[in-house]
C-alpha cells in the first residue's frame, strides 16, 4: 500500500471516529426527559414576629415541578395563617408542614400569622386581674404580669425616654393604631426576696399616645422563652 493511500485511510478513519464521539455527546433525550432548570428558594421573615417562629424549606435550589415542603414552628401565642411561595398559597399537609410545586422561577417563601389570646400558662405566668382587663380600660394604671414559678433575671436598661425597663422582657401590641410601640413607656420589674430576679412586672403606658379600639397585647419573657397575650378594649 502506498503512503498516500495509507494517509487517506487514516484521515477517513479519524473523521468517522470524531463524528461518532460528537454524536455520543449530543443529548438526544426528548425535552420532557431533560433536567428542569433549577431555581433558588429564599425565606422572607415577618417584620413583627420574626423572633417567635422558624421557617425552613427542604430545598434551597431545586428544579421546576419538584414538590417542596416548608416547615413552620411557632411560639404558642402564634398560629400560622397562610404560607406563600411567591403569590401561590402553599398546601397544609400536616401540623406545621406545607407544600408547593416549585415554579419555573426563583421563589420567596413567607408566612402570615394570627395571634392567639393566652392569658395564663401552666407554670403560673398570668395577667393579673385578667377579668377586669377584659372590660374597657384606659391603661392609666398600667398592667401587671405575674411570672409564676419561673422568675426573670432582674436586669434593666434605660430606654429612649430614660426609663429603666426590663432587659429580658418585651411587650408589643398587634394594633399599632391603638397602642403603638412608643406608647409602651416601660416594663418595671417587681422583685421578691431575691432581688436578682423579678417575680412580676408592671407595664406602664403613655396614655396620651393611645387611641380607642381593640388590640392584643403580648408579653414576651425572653429569659425563659415563653409569652402570654390578652385582648384589650382600650378607651382613650
Amino acid at each position: 500500500m502506498s503512503k498516500k493511500s495509507a494517509a487517506t485511510i487514516f484521515v477517513v478513519t479519524m473523521l468517522v471516529l470524531c463524528t461518532f464521539v460528537l454524536c455520543a455527546c449530543v443529548n438526544t433525550a426528548p425535552p420532557e426527559e431533560q433536567m428542569p432548570t433549577s431555581h433558588k428558594i429564599s425565606i422572607v421573615d415577618d417584620d413583627v414576629f420574626a423572633d417567635f417562629y422558624t421557617i425552613d424549606a427542604d430545598y434551597s435550589i431545586v428544579g421546576a415541578g419538584k414538590t417542596v415542603t416548608v416547615t413552620v414552628d411557632t411560639w404558642g401565642f402564634l398560629s400560622v395563617d397562610k404560607v406563600y411561595a411567591n403569590d401561590t398559597v402553599c398546601t397544609p399537609t400536616a401540623d406545621g408542614k406545607y407544600t408547593f410545586e416549585m415554579l419555573d422561577e426563583d421563589v420567596s417563601v413567607k408566612a402570615t400569622f394570627k395571634v392567639n389570646v393566652i392569658t395564663a400558662l401552666d407554670d403560673g405566668m398570668t395577667w393579673r386581674d385578667a377579668e377586669a382587663l377584659a372590660q374597657p380600660t384606659t391603661l392609666s394604671g398600667g398592667i401587671y404580669v405575674d411570672f409564676g414559678s419561673e422568675s426573670i433575671q432582674n436586669t434593666v436598661y434605660a430606654n429612649q425616654e430614660g426609663y429603666s425597663t426590663m432587659y429580658y422582657a418585651k411587650v408589643f401590641s398587634t394594633n399599632q393604631d391603638v397602642v403603638p410601640d412608643e406608647a409602651i413607656r416601660r416594663i418595671e420589674p417587681q422583685t421578691g426576696n431575691n432581688g436578682a430576679y423579678a417575680v412580676s412586672a408592671l407595664i406602664s403606658f403613655d396614655v396620651t399616645k393611645v387611641s380607642s379600639g381593640k388590640t392584643i397585647l403580648v408579653f414576651v419573657d425572653t429569659d425563659n422563652d415563653r409569652a402570654i397575650s390578652i385582648e384589650l378594649n382600650v378607651v382613650a
